[in-house]
């Protein structure tokens, strides 16, 4: 019978769980965020895309202090800075729950779907850095492994730092700016009082 205190077997499912929350991750951030609702075009929810950014760095940094194997190196100090990256996106998490409400005012909210896998996301974030933080605490990732989680953890903060690239924002309703006109269909402010359209002198 394999012991729960077996190392071997803490990491194993360490990165089970940190697979499987970077899938659901994925699928949130990219399905959800970019492709359903958009965030990162419109206004009221921009702020929303920013924390989600943001965390998406401070992932890179946590990948970066556990396979860089500083907790080997030193632990006091791989443990502190880890624990006040963990604090900082802990506290980000809350906000964005807050702001999730009126971010997504008009889309309806956030959908049960999501925040389903919000639930599991953050589960097996923390089960999985709890674990591979108790890994390497121990002893030092192969070098492989090292490489492996560096590059991983430096694409995650370049996903993240690309989330503050401006984009340019789409209209809330869809429809013509007020103020913008066309030489077809003229002024937007006549399509929105309803009104024809010039008629063309004979």
């Amino acid at each position: 019978m394999t012991s729960l205190y077996n190392i071997d077997f803490i990491y194993t499912c360490g990165l089970v769980f940190m697979g499987l929350f970077l899938v659901l991750g994925a699928t949130d951030g990219i399905y959800f965020h970019l492709i359903k609702y958009r965030l990162h075009t419109k206004d009221e929810s921009l702020f929303e895309h920013r924390i989600h950014s943001t965390r998406g760095i401070l992932l890179g940094i946590c990948g970066a202090l556990l396979f860089s194997n500083i907790l080997t190196r030193d632990l006091v100090t791989g443990l502190v800075a880890l624990s006040a990256v963990v604090v900082m996106d802990l506290a980000l998490e809350i906000v964005d729950i807050y702001v999730e409400k009126e971010s997504r005012a008009t889309m309806g909210g956030i959908s049960q779907t999501e925040m389903v896998l919000h639930v599991f996301a953050s589960s097996f974030r923390m089960a999985g850095l709890v674990m591979l933080t108790i890994v390497a605490s121990n002893r030092e990732f192969s070098e492989m492994i090292s490489l492996l989680g560096l590059a991983a953890s430096a694409a995650a903060m370049l996903i993240g730092a690309m989330g503050f690239v401006p984009v340019k924002s789409g209209s809330k309703s869809g429809r013509l700016h007020p103020h913008r006109s066309s030489p077809l269909t003229g002024s937007g402010e006549a399509l929105a009082s309803g009104s024809s359209l010039p008629s063309t002198p004979r």
